[in-house]
């Protein structure tokens, strides 16, 4: 019978969490994945909605981002790229 492997982690990516899940469902004797991968691109505009930042957009490369957009004032400037460095994952930030 076959095992259950559960994969956790960050990935930049959807298309990187899904050929992880395909890598790990190919070894011999694994017959379940589950895939608890967190994606990046996708906790970076969750945090980005949440903080009222819709007027900003993230690029990501690999684990760095790049903020582009305008916000109102030096502090929530400031506010915008704490929330994203909290995201776990995140490397460098540009903005």
């Amino acid at each position: 019978k076959g095992s259950a492997v559960t994969l956790t982690g960050v990935v930049p990516t959807a298309a990187d969490r899904d050929e992880v899940d395909k890598v790990a469902a190919a070894f011999d004797g694994i017959e379940t994945v589950d895939n608890q991968l967190v994606v990046l691109q996708d906790e970076v505009q969750k945090t980005l909605s949440a903080d009222g930042f819709d007027g900003v957009t993230a690029e990501l490369d690999k684990y760095d981002v790049t903020l582009k957009g305008t916000v109102n004032s030096d502090d929530n400037a400031q506010r915008l790229e704490t929330a994203v460095a909290a995201v776990p994952g995140i490397g460098e930030i540009t903005n």
